[in-house]
């Protein structure tokens, strides 16, 4: 498996959108800002600047699906597992008035068809409208309109030390299949099962159960939503 890696003063907001343009799965471990009453302004805060919901979308359009490879990119600080500047300049700009339907055709398929698992480690990445909770205006449903199948996301704050741990559970049941164990007593013999992005909300559930209850709190093992494949 080859990867990309963006952090400290690389993980600005322009390489990190690039970088999703270009990468089927992506990992973020950043900081996450909700914004319950203009949902189209939440943002996960890198180097230089905000990137919000709006960004996220805008960024799926005009994509070329030759650029899309089979590596992953991993966005984050070097030192700190859910931070990268959070004194990020917030320009961000975004309507609540418009509704995001992830369950349409996206329009742009064809330049998304390669993308697809994104890990949002970051806070409040899939809080959206208290006052439409029927529209899912957020950041992981962002990643899913702009052509991320399965993605992971946050139902509210991350503990730095907690998340490193349930993240490190997540990646090896959801990468057990190189060793031909799938959890449990279950077999799996198909190898190609490691990068298998549909087994996310499997290997999630699996990470809940299996870390140490003593390293993460309840709250924390339970912060993690799947949505998607």
């Amino acid at each position: 498996m080859s990867f990309s890696s963006l952090s400290g003063h690389s993980s600005t907001a322009d390489a990190v959108l690039a970088a999703l343009g270009t990468h089927s799965w992506a990992h973020l471990a950043c900081h996450g800002r909700s914004n319950v009453e203009k949902p189209f302004d939440a943002s996960f805060a890198l180097k230089d600047r905000v990137v919000t919901v709006l960004d996220v979308i805008r960024g799926a359009k005009g994509r070329d699906s030759n650029s899309v490879t089979r590596e992953h990119v991993n966005v984050g600080d070097e030192t700190k597992t859910d931070g990268t500047n959070a004194n990020a300049k917030d320009d961000s700009k975004g309507s609540a008035n418009v509704s995001v339907n992830t369950d349409h055709a996206n329009p742009n398929a064809d330049a998304v068809a390669d993308r697809e698992f994104a890990f949002l480690s970051a806070c409040h990445t899939a809080v959206g409208d208290r006052t439409a909770p029927d529209e899912t205006i957020h950041l992981a449903a962002a990643m899913q309109f702009a052509g991320f199948r399965s993605v992971i996301g946050t139902m509210w704050a991350v503990d730095d030390a907690m998340v490193t741990a349930m993240v490190k559970a997540f990646y090896e049941n959801l990468f057990l299949g190189a060793t031909g164990q799938l959890g449990g007593n279950e077999k799996e013999t198909n190898q190609e099962y490691k990068y298998d992005y549909t087994q996310a909300a499997r290997a999630l559930n699996k990470a809940a159960k299996l870390v140490d209850k003593g390293q993460v709190s309840l709250d924390q093992r339970i912060v993690f939503i799947h949505i998607g494949v």
